[in-house]
């Protein structure tokens, strides 16, 4: 996209602010994850994970890596910045489903049977999983859901699964939401 994406406005603030406070009420820690060169552009009031250099270049799973070494004993709830649709019945939603006795639970299209790893719990017990993936250099939050205890749920719609990825998207999402407010 060549652009931060947790810097993309769709409802009056950037995205990753706007996440961390549709999240307050599911968590009891919000984290932002960011890389070092990102740390400087958000405010202390904001909580970080900043990515380990040892899981530098492997995307998604590098946050929950440095999440899960900073607090082993944690589950994590993963929201990717580029869902601009989700809503916080989606996490209620997830959150009323889990039962903790699962790797993860996530979201899953019902058409395609492909899961959402960008919004998911990942429960304490699937850190040492992930590792070992990283370890075999199977670095695909996906492919970990595929072949873990995972718990999918299949949600009424999947509008709010609707990632944005390019700057097309982008802009034809944000007249959706300046629309939508006027």
């Amino acid at each position: 996209m060549g652009e931060d994406k947790s810097l993309l406005n769709y409802h009056g603030k950037p995205q990753r602010y706007h996440l961390y406070e549709l999240l307050q009420p599911y968590c009891e820690k919000i984290f932002i994850s960011c890389s070092n060169q990102q740390v400087e552009s958000i405010p202390a009031s904001y909580n970080l994970i900043v990515d380990h250099e040892k899981y530098s270049g492997i995307g998604p799973m590098a946050a929950l890596l440095s999440a899960f070494e900073k607090f082993p004993h944690h589950a994590f709830l993963a929201v990717g910045c580029d869902y601009p649709f989700i809503e916080k019945k989606h996490f209620q939603y997830l959150a009323d489903e889990r039962t903790g006795l699962d790797d993860a639970i996530c979201y899953c299209h019902r058409e395609t049977m492909m899961n959402e790893p960008l919004i998911t719990i990942y429960e304490s017990i699937a850190y040492r999983k992930i590792l070992k993936n990283f370890d075999e250099k199977k670095y695909s939050l996906r492919q970990f859901l595929n072949e873990a205890n995972s718990c999918m749920i299949f949600p009424d719609s999947f509008d709010f699964l609707k990632s944005v990825d390019d700057i097309k998207t982008y802009r034809k999402t944000k007249e959706f939401f300046t629309a939508k407010l006027n």
